[in-house]
């Protein structure tokens, strides 16, 4: 949770301004390129498992950061940057908790 999402502002006036944009970490642009390295090695190390997958293009996963952390500005760039990442979903930790309390208030519901 404590994984800093957003960068310094890397154009832009200030925060009202539409054109304003933030690079990302290092440690998030880090942890994307180790992801998609390992995507790729179970890819291609599939079929040599006991128990080989039959996948052809799988989804991976990335839990970092808080986006309750973020301005909107900030927002904004972090959306652009992981809605452009194919193949990868990043979520923070407190995105998930929301979906996990979201699934539970509907399995109570259907009770």
């Amino acid at each position: 949770p404590s994984t800093k999402l957003i960068g310094k502002k890397y154009r832009g006036i200030d925060e009202r301004d539409s054109n304003t944009v933030f690079s990302v970490t290092e440690d998030l642009s880090g942890a994307i390129n180790q992801l998609q390295n390992q995507r790729n090695l179970y890819i291609q190390k599939k079929d040599s498992l006991e128990s080989p997958f039959f996948v052809h293009n799988p989804k991976a996963i990335l839990i970092a950061g808080s986006i309750s952390s973020l301005n909107s500005s900030e927002i904004k760039s972090f959306e652009l940057y992981r809605n452009s990442l194919s193949n990868i979903e990043v979520l923070t930790y407190d995105e998930l908790q929301m979906r996990i309390n979201n699934l539970i208030e509907l399995y109570k519901a259907n009770e």
